[in-house]
């Protein structure tokens, strides 16, 4: 009987301590002096990312650009000239009984473009449109798992500075004062690690340094996944956004290299005029009024065409795109690889400190200084495994062009 009542005793206070720790973390603020925090979720930081974020929003304006650059793009470069001249006008007429008629001249002038240029010329606008489009994206997922890993960085440190707050109540509670000392020394440090990864949180929304953000999350909604490699490597190579902005970079090249050869077709520039002349007298005789017309068409001479340089330099860019292609797909598989290796690290150390933790609480008996160190270091284990786990996962998902981050 007496067995049977400490094994109810044991078992009621390894509850106590793990229901302890659970709602410190949840109901127990961040207290730093002359620190203001605000707390933020995870999905309402990353959407605030998405919105806020410099870069993010100055690729989003040359994207606006961009397709404001198609229509006038499509029009045809016809550059129409009116000219109206009277006269002409003499300071000193030739001879007394000179008279000038004072004609009055219209001339209307243009472009007919060479052949295919207005078309090229419309489709590297396009393509324009979708690489800027593409690399926003790109941009945008890369800003956006930066800002993930710097919420999970705070949040580390947050938890840990939780940890130690739980374990200064414990001493506190059975009255070693000395310990709670060393604690309160302890945490400061993690209370000055907060503040460093909050301002880089921060920097992500360009807020002010004064108010710093409190990442709130629950890493335990995290949850382990498995992975096939092969099939991560595969979607990676359909579904990355670095390679799928390289390749729209690529359609942009094989436009502007296409305008680049149009341009070199001439442009003929023609051009009509009418003139009218009034009736006027010289020397006794009457003229009556008169008309004219007449048209001229000028034709340039390229003499520019005997070199290639442009087209030579337009083609190298397309060839160096596409370099660049084939060197990232063979990158990225191996990233991915790294990537699997990582998380799966990461999610056997998770296990391990879990199941440790758990023993560590199933074991710990009376509570007093010993116990509170015992479990403060193993929730400080089980805290890192967690935020490690969580950035491994993260990477893994980016890397093989997965972009949706689990919500915690």
């Amino acid at each position: 009987m007496k067995h049977k009542m400490k094994s109810i005793l044991a078992f009621s206070l390894s509850l106590y301590l793990i229901c302890g720790h659970a709602v410190a973390q949840t109901t127990v603020k961040v207290s730093i002096p002359d620190v203001k925090f605000d707390p933020i979720t995870f999905t309402d930081f990353i959407k605030q990312v998405g919105e806020n974020n410099a870069l993010i929003r100055a690729k989003k304006f040359a994207l606006d650009s961009s397709v404001a650059q198609q229509g006038p793009a499509g029009l045809s470069n016809v550059n129409p000239s009116f000219t109206y001249s009277r006269g002409a006008y003499y300071g000193q007429v030739p001879y007394t009984p000179y008279v000038s008629p004072g004609s009055n001249t219209y001339s209307l002038s243009g472009t007919l473009e060479g052949w295919g240029k207005r078309t090229a010329r419309k489709d590297f606008a396009a393509s324009e449109v979708g690489r800027n489009s593409a690399e926003l994206d790109s941009l945008a997922s890369a800003v956006r798992a930066d800002a993930a890993f710097s919420f999970l960085d705070t949040l580390r440190f947050k938890l840990l500075w939780l940890s130690f707050q739980k374990a200064i109540a414990d001493s506190q509670k059975i009255g070693d004062q000395g310990l709670a000392n060393d604690l309160k020394e302890n945490q400061s440090n993690f209370g000055n690690d907060i503040r460093y990864f909050a301002l880089n949180m921060g920097t992500f929304l360009a807020r002010p340094t004064n108010d710093l953000l409190e990442p709130v999350g629950d890493l335990d909604n995290v949850k382990p996944k498995t992975f096939n490699l092969q099939e991560l490597i595969s979607n990676a190579h359909s579904n990355r956004k670095d390679i799928i902005a390289l390749t729209e970079s690529i359609k942009a090249s094989s436009a502007f290299l296409e305008l680049t050869k149009k341009n070199r077709n001439i442009d003929i520039n023609p051009s009509v005029w009418y003139s009218m002349t009034p009736p006027y007298v010289s020397s006794s005789t009457q003229y009556g009024a008169t008309t004219a017309f007449g048209f001229s068409v000028s034709v340039p001479i390229p003499v520019q065409l005997v070199y290639d340089a442009d087209v030579v330099q337009a083609g190298n860019q397309k060839l160096t795109q596409e370099a660049y292609l084939n060197d990232l797909k063979a990158r990225v598989a191996a990233e991915v690889s790294q990537a699997f290796l990582q998380y799966g690290f990461a999610k056997k150390r998770l296990e391990s400190e879990q199941e440790n933790f758990g023993q560590l609480t199933k074991n710990s008996g009376k509570l007093n200084s010993k116990t509170i160190i015992s479990l403060r270091d193993g929730e400080g284990e089980l805290i890192d495994a967690k935020i490690n786990h969580a950035k491994a996962l993260f990477f893994l998902l980016r890397v093989s062009g997965n972009y949706d981050f689990p919500n915690f």
